[in-house]
């Protein structure tokens, strides 16, 4: 327009800042708010171990149910047999087809590991690894009894039931948190003065 003198990138970028939307300071102060890196990492934990349990479980109980199903047994090495087997109970057979007592039993399981999960925030990663372990092995479990109504195992050490992934997982880290909760407590040692 002629007369009118152009305007400054300066006076651009101020008249651009009065015209910008209005941010709540609630909401400011919620976008100000950071999560702690060792949080954030100690949840990436927590949720890597569950998930890739989950996944590994599931994914070798198909594979199982497709390839294995058919031949019902096979012997890999020494005492270890990959075997189908439809476990309707719990370990070693106990509480056969009970399968709503087991999905109410592991919801209960999973909801409780959540909780602890959620009030341990100075946890050290080893525990929350050994968290992550055991709820990916409940959720693993618990979906077969809600989908099928059964839980399937195949890993078979002739000696020992058959087991699958979900289990081992909330084996070990059931065996090494207690490892750790029972170190962690040591009572320490009275100092004798002379």
């Amino acid at each position: 327009m002629p007369g009118v003198p152009a305007a400054s990138s300066e006076q651009t970028c101020a008249a651009k800042a009065m015209t910008a939307p209005v941010v709540s300071p609630r909401i400011t102060a919620r976008l100000e708010r950071r999560i702690p890196a060792e949080i954030r990492h100690r949840e990436l934990l927590f949720a890597a171990a569950a998930g890739l349990v989950f996944l590994l479980d599931q994914v070798s109980k198909n594979l199982v149910v497709v390839y294995l199903w058919p031949l019902g047994s096979i012997r890999l090495a020494g005492p270890l047999h990959l075997t189908y087997v439809e476990n309707r109970g719990a370990a070693f057979g106990m509480l056969q087809n009970q399968t709503l007592f087991f999905v109410v039993v592991g919801l209960v399981v999973v909801a409780g590991l959540a909780l602890s999960y959620r009030y341990l925030p100075t946890a050290s990663p080893l525990l929350n690894l050994c968290l992550g372990l055991q709820l990916g092995g409940a959720l693993g479990n618990l979906v077969d009894r809600l989908r099928q109504g059964y839980v399937v195992d195949f890993v078979d050490l002739v000696w020992w039931p058959v087991f699958n992934v979900a289990d081992t997982a909330i084996v070990v880290g059931v065996c090494v948190m207690a490892y750790y909760l029972v170190r962690g407590q040591r009572p320490t040692r009275a100092v004798h003065h002379a």
